[in-house]
């Protein structure tokens, strides 16, 4: 079962996209602790596509689609901003500092690489394409 959201490249689209992943996941029938991870993550990769991906002040369309698997959802990703592959971000290397003494920018990046089971990225007809996997729990991996 695959379903489809398109949002604007403002702020104000977030709470439709918490929204809507409640409600698909509920849907869905998924583990409320597994719509926490999904809606933090999808959250920070929204967030990012927002302040970062464009050099200009139109709005653009960020798509995201979900498919629900036997054990899970696969979430794509697309825009047509900047070039980004989050998988070539390195790990902050200063997460055991207190916060006032890190460097500014990855943690986000970090987070979600931390609370989804599988990432991918490609960049394909000039858009950014991220894919994310979550897992009702871990000893469902495929």
């Amino acid at each position: 079962m695959m379903e489809k959201l398109v949002l604007k490249n403002r702020v104000d689209e977030l709470q439709k996209l918490n929204v809507f992943i409640d409600e698909l996941l509920e849907k869905w029938s998924m583990p409320p602790n597994m719509g926490v991870n999904v809606n933090l993550a999808l959250e920070e990769v929204f967030s990012n596509i927002v302040f970062y991906a464009f050099d200009d002040d139109k709005e653009h369309d960020i798509i995201f689609q979900f498919d629900q698997l036997k054990q899970g959802v696969n979430i794509t990703v697309t825009d047509a901003g900047k070039a980004f592959d989050p998988l070539q971000t390195p790990p902050p290397d200063d997460l055991e500092k207190p916060a006032e003494e890190r460097h500014i920018g990855g943690l986000g990046i970090h987070f979600v690489r931390s609370v989804m089971d599988e990432i991918s990225y490609k960049r394909q007809d000039n858009k950014n394409v991220l894919r994310l996997t979550k897992y009702n729990s871990r000893e469902n991996r495929a």
